[in-house]
């Protein structure tokens, strides 16, 4: 956790950078960044406090680790949610499937 003129610093410094975001765990204006805690395993922390924000497979497959995160934290929430292509291509094969029998 930053100090209070450590976190100006930083606000300066971010001033122009559209990808910040308000961290739902320390509620401070902040850019996320993608670590890997395993092997397999990425999730993406806040770089003001440095607690784990998102974890899971999602996580894993979609963002490599030790970038920031090149857009805003809500629109990759909802990047989350959407479903991937493989999910669409495996939905219509069970449409299909149901459909033949």
């Amino acid at each position: 956790m930053l100090n209070r003129t450590q976190y100006r610093a930083y606000l300066r410094k971010n001033k122009k950078n559209k990808n910040l975001s308000i961290c739902p765990k320390c509620n401070h204006k902040s850019l996320f960044y993608s670590t890997a805690r395993s092997e397999n395993d990425t999730v993406i922390k806040c770089d003001i406090c440095g607690d784990i924000v998102f974890e899971g497979p999602n996580i894993t497959r979609m963002v490599p680790p030790g970038i920031y995160l090149p857009l805003p934290l809500d629109i990759f929430e909802i990047a989350l949610k959407a479903p991937s292509e493989e999910d669409k291509i495996q939905d219509a094969e069970y449409v299909e499937v149901k459909e033949n029998n």
